[in-house]
């Protein structure tokens, strides 16, 4: 039985590459220096995570049952994954208060008459944008 590739290297830690690939049906051996994909380098523990995440539909209520867990700790497991992945800061969180503060900013403007509501009404959507 073949072992599951390790994500990083057990001595250092760094990334590993791969330097053969072996086909058991017709024994072509490939060499060279090919790289893992990014769910290869995930742990045991964030591939079992993510195969009952994909499973339950994206459900982080089902989660919290499947794994005993809180909302919190879904919530913070997938941060995790999603960082080991490279995507965790790809979609940064908007600044809510900021956003607040110039949606009253446009409506002092619209109240003063130094704006139209059409105007309001594109910007508003490009806060949100």
């Amino acid at each position: 039985m073949p072992y599951p590739i390790p994500g990083s290297c057990p001595v250092c830690g760094k990334e590993l590459n791969v330097a053969e690939l072996h086909c058991k049906s017709c024994r072509v051996t490939l060499r060279g220096d090919f790289t893992l994909c990014d769910f290869c380098r995930l742990n045991s523990e964030q591939r079992a995570f993510l195969k009952n995440f994909v499973a339950v539909g994206g459900s982080i209520k089902d989660m919290e049952g499947i794994l005993g867990i809180s909302y919190p700790t879904v919530k913070k497991r997938l941060a995790e994954l999603a960082e080991a992945l490279g995507v965790g800061h790809r979609f940064p969180k908007p600044d809510l208060k900021k956003i607040a503060a110039e949606r009253l900013r446009l409506l002092e403007m619209l109240a003063k008459g130094e704006i139209t509501a059409d105007e309001v009404s594109k910007r508003f959507e490009e806060l949100t944008e």
